[in-house]
C-alpha cells in the first residue's frame, strides 16, 4: 500500500503543477501574441438612393414601364443608386407598416439603408366595372428628413393614356430631365 499511497501523492502534486503552470501562464500576457482585429467596414458616405419597382394587378404594363422610367432617372446630389427586388407594398409587410404616410416611409428607407426613396404607385380608377381610369404617384422621399422631397400624381383615362404621359409624370415630379428617353412598351420611336 506503499507503493499506491506515493503514486497517489505524485498524481496529486502533477496535478497541481499543471494547474499553477497553466495560471501563471494566464497571468504573464507580455509574451502572448496580439490579436488584430479588422477595422469594421465604413458604410459608404453620401447619399444612397433606392428605386422600388412598381406593382399593379391591374395595370401591370404601366407598372413596368414607370418601373423602367424610374431606373433611368438621375437626382442631382445623390451618390449612389440601387434598384430593389422588392415593391414598396413587400417591404411595408416585412416592416409591418403598410401606411402610406412619411412615418412608414422612413421606415421603409431604414430598413433598405437608404437616404433616399423613388418610388411610385399606380392606383385603378373608381373601382367599377367598365372604369378602366387609373391613377400614378410618383415620389422622391428623404429618409433622413422623413419628409417627401417632392412629388407629382396624375389620373389617366387608360392605360395607354398613361403609357404616353408617364415619362412626363415623372420628370414633373423629379423637377429634372432624365438622362436618356425610353420608349413606351407597344410604341415604336
Amino acid at each position: 500500500m506503499g507503493g499506491t499511497k506515493r503514486t497517489l501523492m505524485q498524481r496529486r502534486k502533477a496535478i497541481l503543477a499543471m494547474g499553477l503552470l497553466a495560471a501563471l501562464g494566464c497571468a504573464n500576457t507580455s509574451n502572448m501574441p496580439k490579436v488584430i482585429t479588422p477595422d469594421r467596414p465604413t458604410p459608404p458616405k453620401g447619399i444612397r438612393l433606392a428605386v422600388l419597382p412598381v406593382e399593379s394587378d391591374g395595370f401591370p404594363e404601366v407598372a413596368e414601364w414607370v418601373s423602367n422610367l424610374l431606373s433611368d432617372v438621375r437626382v442631382s446630389g445623390v451618390d449612389e443608386y440601387f434598384k430593389t427586388r422588392v415593391a414598396l407594398e413587400v417591404v411595408q409587410l416585412s416592416i409591418e407598416c403598410v401606411d402610406a404616410n412619411a412615418k412608414c416611409y422612413t421606415q421603409v428607407g431604414k430598413s433598405l439603408q437608404a437616404n433616399r426613396l423613388l418610388m411610385a404607385v399606380v392606383t385603378g380608377g373608381s373601382g367599377r366595372r367598365r372604369d378602366r381610369s387609373l391613377k400614378v404617384r410618383v415620389i422622391l422621399f428623404d429618409v433622413d428628413k422623413g419628409a417627401e422631397i417632392t412629388s407629382a400624381e396624375k389620373q389617366f383615362k387608360n392605360k395607354d393614356e398613361a403609357l404616353a404621359d408617364a415619362e412626363d409624370l415623372v420628370n414633373r415630379a423629379l423637377g429634372e430631365s432624365r438622362q436618356a428617353s425610353a420608349t413606351p412598351p407597344g410604341k415604336h420611336p
